[in-house]
This record gives structure tokens, C-alpha cells and sequence, in this order.
């Protein structure tokens, strides 16, 4: 079972297309969590299925917030699962699903891992982040494409974009600071697991 967390805020139609990214992985367990932020956004009700649950913020809580309920309630469900943070906006790419198990199954010591994102027009957008302590400078960079022959590669942060959590590797659920309200609070949690150990990577296996 992989379990994908997405906030809505107004974004019910870019959430269709995730989430027939997903069911083209036929054959395959998944959960989709969606986070509303947007409680009076009435077109979302209709994607209700079995396996796609929405779960109501009551207000706008910002990203970082709004994943943590998606977190929590998926640890309720599974302290052992494997959550797909996902932007409303993004999509999977063919096959990405299916290659989840193996890769953890085959790197069970990665705690946080990022996906390449690319852009529309098929464009890297992301594919590695770097933190310079001594000057404070977070810089997105794309180290996996002088590296593209490796499964990984630690990176000092991931985007929030597209990034999967390995729950078995933390001793509790884990949460995104909540005063961080929209921006860098993926990089804040990447910083803060790290600092307790976990391993952060970016992958091209996966997207």
C-alpha cells in the first residue's frame, strides 16, 4: 500500500489529473489522502471513492500543516507505510508507481526521498537541493545530472513537490514545522531529520 498525500486549495481539476496519473498503475494498492484547505471548494466531493479520502482542515492551515494532518492520519492507519507527498499539479510518470516497493525494499535505509520534477514541457525543474551553513544559501541544483547511472544520491533537501517518506524509519510520525505557513518548509523538515540522522536522497528511479 503506498499512501499519496495532496493539499487542495481551489485545485480539484489539476487533483483529476493526479489521480489518473495514479490509477493507470493498475493492479495496485494505493490511498490517496487529500488534505482540503479550501472547505467551501464544493467540486472535490465528487472524486470521493474508496480509495481516495478527503480529510477536512477547516481552513486554510498553509502546506506544512495540512500535510502533517495527511500524516498523522496515515500513521493512524500504517506506522510502517510509505507516503508520496504530491503537489495537486503534479502526475506520475508511467510505470513510477510500480517501482516504489522495490526501491525502498532495495534502499531501506533512506528516510526521505525526492523525485526528479520536471516541467511541462518536459524540462528539469528540480533535481537536488544544497544548504551552505556558512552563508545560510539554499540552492536548488541539479546534482543528479552529472550522476544519472546511480539509483541516489544523498541531497541536503528535496522538494515538497514530489517527495516519498519511509514511515518505518521514524520513531514517530513525522511532521513539517507549522510555522513555516507556504515555502521552505520542505527544506526545514529535510534539515531537521537529517541533523537526527535519516538519510535524505534524490532519485531518477521514481517520478
Amino acid at each position: 500500500m503506498i499512501y499519496f498525500v495532496t493539499v487542495n486549495y481551489y485545485s480539484s481539476e489539476f487533483i483529476v489529473q493526479l489521480i489518473r496519473s495514479i490509477q493507470a498503475s493498475r493492479n495496485f494498492c494505493y490511498q490517496v489522502v487529500i488534505v482540503n484547505n479550501s472547505p467551501e471548494d464544493a467540486s472535490l466531493f465528487h472524486l470521493k471513492t474508496d480509495n481516495i479520502f478527503i480529510l477536512e482542515a477547516g481552513e486554510n492551515l498553509g502546506f506544512g500543516s495540512a500535510c502533517n494532518l495527511g500524516l498523522n492520519w496515515v500513521y493512524s492507519q500504517d506506522t510502517e507505510a510509505i507516503v508520496w507527498i504530491i503537489n495537486p499539479d503534479a502526475y506520475l510518470l508511467e510505470d513510477a508507481l510500480e517501482k516504489v516497493p522495490n526501491f525502498f525494499a532495495t534502499h531501506p535505509q533512506l528516510s526521505i526521498v525526492g523525485t526528479i520534477v520536471y516541467t511541462p514541457s518536459g524540462e528539469v525543474w528540480f533535481a537536488g537541493g544544497k544548504f551552505i551553513p556558512k552563508t545560510g544559501a539554499i540552492l536548488s541544483e541539479k546534482i543528479w545530472l552529472d550522476n544519472a547511472d546511480v539509483s541516489y544520491l544523498e541531497s541536503d533537501w528535496v522538494s515538497g513537490c514530489s517527495l516519498l517518506m519511509n514511515l518505518k524509519k521514524f520513531p514517530d510520525c513525522p511532521q513539517f514545522n507549522q510555522d513555516y505557513f507556504l515555502y521552505y518548509e520542505d527544506f526545514d523538515l529535510c534539515r531537521q531529520y537529517a541533523n537526527e540522522g535519516h538519510l535524505i536522497a534524490i532519485t531518477n528511479q521514481l517520478g
